[in-house]
């Protein structure tokens, strides 16, 4: 029964968790990634030249912007995520459902049973 439980859902079966992808928050970390803000505790304050990177980036969330930092970076971010409120873009689910970890219940059943 748990097993079915988690195929419906999809879950992480295998590996190292932090070996795979940040799915929910996207994180620049000064040891592994590019940054146009500036690093603080070695985390990325975003600045306006990391926007294209954020808006073609598969996380729903990002760490981190300082209001008093490049505040036109994240104003711009709220402007865009309102427009995607307003006006959605197809969703492509390609990304998620072809990570390695993901198990997905690809069972067709029944709807008239």
């Amino acid at each position: 029964m748990l097993k079915d439980f988690i195929s419906a859902l999809g879950f992480c079966v295998s590996g190292h968790p932090n070996s795979k992808p940040w799915l929910a928050s996207y994180v620049a970390w000064q040891y592994d990634a590019i940054c146009h803000g500036m690093f603080k505790r070695s985390v990325c304050i975003f600045g306006v030249g990391d926007l294209p990177l954020l808006v073609d980036a598969p996380q729903m969330f990002a760490n981190k912007f300082y209001l008093d930092y490049q505040p036109l970076s994240f104003e711009c971010m709220d402007s865009w995520i309102r427009f995607k409120n307003h006006c959605p873009p197809d969703f492509d689910l390609g990304y998620y459902a072809s990570l390695p970890f993901v198990i997905r219940n690809d069972t067709k059943q029944d709807t008239n049973a």
